[in-house]
């Protein structure tokens, strides 16, 4: 077998012998301890009340997803396959946990192994941590590339002690407008492309309930077993850029379709949009492209969150192909 879960080694013999540090010795023994207590549990017939007991612990919009989510994680299948994992895979999976626990084995305010390890997601929080330089680039953001020992980790969401919010909104505000963070499954498995998408709509359902009428931005990079998180509610210019953008995209029959729309509207419309559609339906032959400008340049005079997303919400139908920016807020989920 080829050695490539192996990260130190040595040859001795023609063997390949592992030198294991104290705290892999530890993830090892905490995780195998785990998954044998959930094999002991699907042989009493247990493990189905446990299984129900955590679905609100799995990132999804819908009930119905965490509950698929939970049966999956919790099913017999899945334990067995993490039982049988050798040492040097679940190394290889976790080094990114076992290059914090190094660091932070010995202080009483970070969570242990058996912590960490007994939740369904580990969440890196760059919290009061230097934002990387190339913030920009969130797919070229890995753990195995970061200092952990600057970052927060925590059980997420799983109802562990070092929990240190209890979702993604209250990780924003206040003080700390901005969040940065980087999730990973307990087990160090790669998330799917639909785990990744259940991910992104948790994001945004829970942080645009808690921000009904304010704007934020997000995005979601899915990068193997580690989803890279941001979200912003004090930019207001990245916010409102793609939406001009589309905007200015708009094809003619669009346009006018949005101005018929509109003028037949019982909704009550922004005062300056209500002005820029009377004088343009009144002109004999409008300059369409010199309209767009004008309805960006509208926008981006908005100061107020609710003012921009009233604006928004007025045209947001006739934008992105159909589907409401308003409900998304900018973002999405890349897969790399």
């Amino acid at each position: 077998m080829s050695p490539i879960w192996i990260t130190r080694k040595f040859l001795t013999e023609g063997m390949i012998i592992m030198s294991l540090s104290k705290v892999e010795k530890t993830v090892i023994r905490e995780f195998r301890k785990r998954w044998l207590y959930l094999k002991n549990k699907s042989q009493d017939n247990s493990l189905r009340r446990y299984r129900r007991g955590l679905a609100n612990w799995f990132e999804a919009a819908k009930h119905n997803d965490c509950v698929s989510l939970a049966r999956k994680y919790y099913g017999i299948n899945h334990i067995e396959r993490m039982c049988e994992l050798s040492d040097e895979q679940i190394i290889f999976n976790l080094s990114p946990v076992c290059g914090y626990l190094d660091v932070n084995f010995d202080d009483e305010d970070c969570p242990t192994a058996k912590e960490l390890l007994s939740s369904e997601y580990i969440l890196f929080d760059y919290c009061t941590a230097d934002y990387p330089d190339n913030m920009s680039k969130l797919d070229e953001i890995y753990l195995e590339d970061v200092d952990t020992s600057e970052l927060i980790a925590a059980c997420y969401t799983s109802n562990c002690k070092s929990v240190h919010y209890d979702d993604w909104a209250e990780r924003v505000g206040g003080f700390y407008p901005f969040f940065l963070g980087i999730l990973m499954k307990s087990t160090g498995e790669v998330f799917s492309k639909k785990e990744a998408r259940m991910l992104t709509e948790s994001v945004v359902s829970n942080v645009s309930g808690a921000y009904l009428n304010e704007l934020f931005v997000y995005e979601v990079v899915h990068q193997g077993n580690q989803m890279v998180v941001s979200i912003d509610t004090d930019n207001p210019v990245s916010y409102i850029e793609p939406i001009k953008t589309a905007i200015i995209e708009l094809s003619h029959k669009s346009i006018a379709r949005m101005v018929k729309d509109l003028l037949s509207t019982d909704e009550t419309l922004p005062k300056d949009l209500l002005k820029a559609i009377n004088t343009y339906s009144k002109q004999r032959r409008p300059n369409i492209e010199l309209f767009k400008r004008r309805l960006a340049c509208l926008l981006a005079k908005k100061q107020d969150s609710y003012d921009i997303l009233v604006f928004e919400e007025a045209i947001s139908k006739f934008l992105f192909e159909g589907q409401s920016y308003y409900h998304y807020r900018g973002g999405g989920v890349r897969f790399l």
